[in-house]
């Protein structure tokens, strides 16, 4: 029989050295919320509302206006009052915002492929498949 529970330790405490610290900084940079917002900004395709934002991330809507910030001083997105309703905010993307999120992508695809290639190609189709069937 199995024993999950001294995987799921030993797979815990991979993430633990030196290539799976790699892995958590990567994962929680991008979790820190900016590039989140943009790809959710770029898949909108529209111009979204602040507080749509915030419910798509699940966050509240003081940690989007500090994002919003941060953001807009990166020049990553625009930000206006919506003429409906002054009280809500209308963001947008920019180009600038938009090749930010692209790099971001090509890092971290990079990152995975080079951590595959350790693997034999048949171990990274297993470990690929088995990935898609935990979180797809």
């Amino acid at each position: 029989m199995a024993d999950y529970s001294r995987m799921a330790k030993a797979l815990c405490m991979t993430f633990s050295g030196k290539g799976g610290q790699q892995v958590v900084e990567l994962l929680e940079s991008g979790y820190r919320g900016e590039f989140v917002a943009l790809r959710i900004l770029r898949e909108s395709r529209l111009p979204l509302l602040a507080g749509d934002l915030a419910k798509k991330m699940n966050v509240s809507t003081a940690r989007v206006a500090a994002l919003i910030r941060a953001l807009a001083r990166k020049k990553y997105l625009r930000h206006a009052r919506a003429q409906s309703d002054g009280r809500k905010v209308v963001l947008e993307l920019t180009e600038q915002g938009r090749q930010a999120l692209e790099e971001r992508e090509r890092e971290v695809w990079s990152f995975t492929e080079n951590a595959l290639m350790k693997l034999t190609p048949e171990e990274a189709a297993q470990f690929v498949a088995a990935a898609q069937k935990l979180f797809g």
